[in-house]
């Protein structure tokens, strides 16, 4: 018997195949993407033919011939995509009648936003102030200051405020730094 010598498998022919289905798939991709404008109506169609065959065959099965129980089942069909569309275009123009209400309820509610927001900023001001002094008061003091000539110990007040609190009484003075600085607090109107 006479053997036949072994082809040998080179990187060529592997890369060739490979080259061949990518053009390939290129060629069909770009083929369905210019042709949707058929392919969609026609997909469309195939799709309604398996949604509908059953209704036909049940039809079919009351012995009524197969050309009346599709025009049947078409008819009906169409009958419920254009009930649909019609209800469709009944919102729409619903939707467009009531658009200037709508918009007057979204200005309204944009004003009134834009109000809150004017009072938040300045609320805003005054929290990133406070924050600031707050880092402050929390670094560690590393460049001691000299105290001042003639100055003894300060002496700790146990005074209180109107509301007889210690606290409220040591908040004081940041309160009139405060009042003295830029920052405006909100009209009463808003709190």
């Amino acid at each position: 018997m006479l053997e036949l010598p072994a082809r040998r498998q080179s990187g060529f022919a592997d890369a060739g195949s490979a080259l061949t289905t990518v053009l390939m798939a290129v060629v069909v991709v770009s083929a369905l993407y210019f042709g949707r404008e058929v392919l969609v109506p026609i997909a469309l169609a195939v799709l309604m033919s398996f949604v509908l065959a059953p209704l036909v065959r049940l039809l079919q099965s009351w012995f009524l011939p197969r050309l009346v129980a599709v025009a049947i089942v078409v008819l009906v069909a169409f009958g419920a995509i254009f009930s649909l569309g019609s209800v469709m275009v009944s919102q729409v123009n619903q939707l467009a009648g009531d658009l200037p209400r709508y918009q007057s309820t979204l200005r309204e509610k944009i004003h009134s936003l834009r109000a809150a927001t004017a009072a938040t900023e300045h609320l805003e001001r005054a929290s990133e102030v406070l924050q600031d002094l707050s880092s402050e008061l929390d670094k560690p003091n590393r460049t001691a200051t000299p105290p001042l000539a003639g100055a003894g110990p300060v002496p700790r007040s146990r005074s209180r405020s109107k509301s007889g609190s210690p606290i409220r009484a040591r908040c004081k003075p940041w309160s009139r730094s405060l009042r003295r600085s830029s920052i405006r607090s909100p009209p009463p109107e808003l709190w």
